[in-house]
């Protein structure tokens, strides 16, 4: 189990350790800090960047209106950046029917739209106009749509 700084508002212990058995090996037993929440930070996408400057191998953890939990995990740090980034290292994850029923998605090599974020935004994936995974810069509204660049199913209760 890895060590967790600020427990996680959204994921189980046993979610975590289903998620951590996922990362590369040198990822797996590091100590896991916290450095937005929106319940903390609230939902501003500035802090959200202020906040995850210097961190690389980060994951973003997520639950929707209807209790859906996902999310990803990236190799790169996220920025206001108008171009795709990211290494293909990255994932989406699911749990869909049990906490300890984790779905996963690795990079399919498709395209190289691992990571987008400007100023309005934050993405995974991306492909034919589609976001895996799309969050606006409240934090509050966003969609998941099935995507060519991770070959995922759509993670949250809906693709709106």
């Amino acid at each position: 189990m890895p060590i967790c700084n600020g427990e996680s508002a959204i994921m189980s212990d046993t979610q975590i350790m289903m998620i951590a058995r996922l990362l590369p090996p040198l990822f797996r037993m590091r100590e896991w800090i916290k450095v937005f929440s929106i319940d903390e930070d609230g939902i501003s996408l500035q802090t959200f960047y202020k906040n995850a400057k210097g961190y690389y191998n980060n994951m973003l953890f997520i639950e929707d209106i209807k209790g859906n939990k996902f999310g990803a995990y990236l190799c790169e740090e996220w920025r206001v950046n108008k171009h795709f980034y990211g290494t293909g290292e990255s994932f989406l994850f699911t749990f869909k029917d049990s906490e300890e029923d984790v779905q996963f998605f690795k990079w399919t090599s498709y395209n190289d739209h691992i990571q987008y974020s400007d100023e309005s935004s934050i993405a995974v994936g991306g492909a034919d106009g589609k976001f895996a995974l799309f969050i606006r810069n409240n934090f509050l509204d966003g969609m998941s749509h099935s995507c060519k660049t991770f070959e995922n199913v759509i993670l949250a209760s809906g693709e709106t």
